[in-house]
């Protein structure tokens, strides 16, 4: 997962009104940029929705480590040691502890209440990364970085390509089918129904690879594996990305809704079809201030230790 920045008093990218104007974006490091790399970090995302509105804000340190997000339900907190490393993590009742190997310093295990996360590996290579909570167990298996396998007690059945997720069989009945492109940008989920006689499709496109999400910016976790490639990279454990599932490294541009029902031995005629716009508006034609969607919902991210 990568992380973020919280702005300090006065200092950041703001956005104002409908058109979304970028007033500031600069702030000095605290370090040289060797240690905290000059590039935008998320700082505050808010949506405002016809019904609702909420704010997500995130802390870091002088290194350029995540320490607090606020979410509009609760707060997150990160500790570090004095090399940096995430030692533990707090988020509401839940408090995990960070245990690493010595040679190299890498992650080992993470544990707290009925959760235990264990990576095993192989070489410099992960070769297991399994997640325990009571008495269900989730285990994923790399091969040469890339994801291959995923056994589960429950018994779901997953179905690996190319290191993604392509079809999930949930032991209630349900069916989960995802298509990716060539860069790894899930662009088609399909959900049936337990039942099996409702299915609902959605469909992505995007904006180009240059272009930023908010949530690609700012700096890995130490001593967690890498894994993926390019703008793809990515890191396995809790409050991070999840293996085999989409990496958000580009900004949506438009999502497809249909909804069938089943009639007779196949699907009829959709009860339901519409596709949502977004328009977004961008800082150095990378990172994304936010969008306007058609369907009247709108974001603004705000960003610091901009370039």
């Amino acid at each position: 997962m990568m992380q973020t920045h919280w702005l300090r008093t006065g200092i950041g990218c703001f956005l104002f009104g409908l058109l979304m104007v970028l007033v500031s974006c600069h702030e000095e490091p605290a370090l040289p940029d060797s240690i905290v790399p000059y590039q935008c970090r998320i700082a505050q995302v808010e949506i405002i929705d016809t019904t609702y509105r909420s704010t997500t804000a995130y802390e870091y340190d002088k290194s350029g480590n995540l320490t607090k997000i606020v979410f509009p339900s609760g707060t997150r907190t990160y500790t570090y040691d004095s090399e940096g490393y995430l030692t533990k993590t707090e988020d509401g009742g839940t408090v995990l502890t960070y245990q690493y190997e010595s040679n190299p310093k890498r992650i080992k295990e993470i544990s707290g209440g009925t959760l235990k996360y264990s990576y095993a590996y192989e070489g410099d290579n992960l070769k297991t990364y399994s997640i325990q909570n009571g008495t269900a167990v989730i285990t994923y298996t790399y091969s040469a970085g890339q994801l291959s396998d995923i056994r589960t007690t429950p018994t779901d059945i997953f179905k690996v390509q190319n290191g993604k997720i392509s079809q999930e069989k949930y032991t209630n009945g349900a069916i989960l089918n995802d298509i990716y492109n060539n860069l790894d940008q899930l662009v088609s989920q399909e959900y049936i129904f337990p039942n099996g006689m409702e299915r609902r499709v959605y469909t992505y496109t995007y904006d180009d690879d240059s272009k930023i999400s908010y949530s690609n910016t700012g700096l890995f976790f130490k001593g967690f594996p890498k894994l993926g490639q390019g703008k793809s990279v990515h890191q396995p454990g809790p409050y991070m990305n999840s293996p085999g599932r989409a990496v958000a490294t580009n900004n949506i541009l438009t999502l497809t809704e249909t909804y069938y029902r089943k009639v007779g031995t196949g699907w009829g005629d959709p009860l339901f079809n519409r596709t949502l716009r977004y328009k977004h508006a961008y800082y150095q034609n990378r990172y994304s201030l936010g969008y306007a969607r058609s369907d009247g919902q709108r974001v603004r991210y705000t960003y610091s230790n901009c370039e």
